[in-house]
């Protein structure tokens, strides 16, 4: 069975290297592996690093340029451009194991209806930084992905490492044109799954997801999915998207929308903008210090996280510029 591993990528060009550089010792046959990379505009030689490794590598690379316009315009060119029905999507941080390849297919040789996506595992790179909020982090990720299910709902659908057959996915999804960290993965997770799809989990098709973080890049990122938040609330008319961003009401059943009401009432009392840049921002400062601190990290790192995603709300729904520079932590 031949396979396309679709991979796109923006000004990321040494961890990029690395990721085509671990494929090439895959346990699958190199001769039926086609790489393609969707190079959304890159401005760092990205694309000369990778017309520079294409002959020496074992597997057939081809790279597709275009200005940047975002991920779901990289994904859907990096599919649309993929000649094998089975589409590997790797994110181009993550370096796979091994048998990723060889588990993937296998997934789909034991499960050749069209409609089933297989999802790999992901666990955090032992190759990332050793510094206090990193390895906090790491265990942080590590135990959101570490849940496995025969049967995985769209909440699951992560397109870091997921593969489907790519005329069920040109027929019912592609992603929508959207701004950056939006959610449109999980939508199209939802949307496909209207369609029937079923959702697998292999955890023997692993990648290590290498992306260094600070706690101002989860803050930057944080604030502009809320700030986007409102096309994914308005796709996926879901109850704990609302529950999310506060939006339920007395229909969604009494119970519910006092408990909401609640949540979000003791969430400002206890996150705003006093506690976190007085205490839980010093506190993961100080923990690279006092190791003592180390445990209580991804929980202070969450609500950092949690108070600037309402930041976020709070500007798009006053009609304010998104501006995620202006978060300097």
């Amino acid at each position: 069975m031949n396979v396309s591993i679709e991979i796109s990528t923006f000004n990321n060009k040494e961890i990029l290297r690395k990721a085509l550089e671990r494929l090439t010792a895959q346990t699958y046959p190199a001769e039926r592996m086609e790489v393609v990379i969707s190079d959304d505009g890159s401005s760092d030689g990205l694309t000369d690093m990778v017309e520079t490794m294409q002959s020496a590598l074992p597997y057939k690379l081809k790279i597709l340029r275009h200005a940047h316009k975002g991920p779901a315009n990289a994904h859907n060119c990096g599919i649309d451009a993929a000649n094998s029905e089975i589409v590997i999507m790797l994110a181009s941080d993550i370096l796979a194991t091994p048998a990723l390849i060889e588990e993937h297919v296998r997934s789909h040789e034991e499960h050749p209806d069209e409609n089933v996506m297989i999802s790999g595992r992901l666990i955090q790179s032992p190759e990332l930084p050793d510094n206090t909020f990193q390895r906090s982090w790491n265990k942080h990720v590590n135990s959101l992905f570490a849940e496995e299910k025969d049967d995985l709902r769209h909440g699951r659908f992560f397109v870091s490492n997921l593969s489907f057959k790519k005329s069920f996915m040109q027929r019912h999804g592609l992603f929508l044109d959207w701004p950056p960290a939006a959610q449109e993965d999980l939508e199209l997770g939802y949307r496909l799954r209207q369609h029937g799809m079923v959702l697998l989990h292999n955890s023997r098709a692993a990648g290590y997801h290498h992306h260094p973080v600070t706690l101002q890049i989860i803050a930057r990122r944080a604030y502009t999915q809320g700030y986007n938040w409102h096309l994914f609330e308005e796709h996926v008319p879901e109850t704990w998207v609302r529950v999310r961003s506060g939006h339920v009401s007395v229909t969604d059943g009494w119970i519910l929308y006092l408990r909401t009401q609640i949540k979000h009432a003791v969430r400002k009392i206890v996150i705003n903008g006093l506690t976190v840049p007085v205490l839980y921002i010093p506190l993961i400062k100080a923990a690279e210090n006092w190791r003592l601190i180390e445990p209580a990290v991804p929980f202070l790192a969450s609500k950092v996280s949690v108070y600037y995603f309402y930041k976020g709300r709070r500007d798009y729904e006053s009609t304010r510029t998104w501006d995620p520079a202006k978060i300097n932590i």
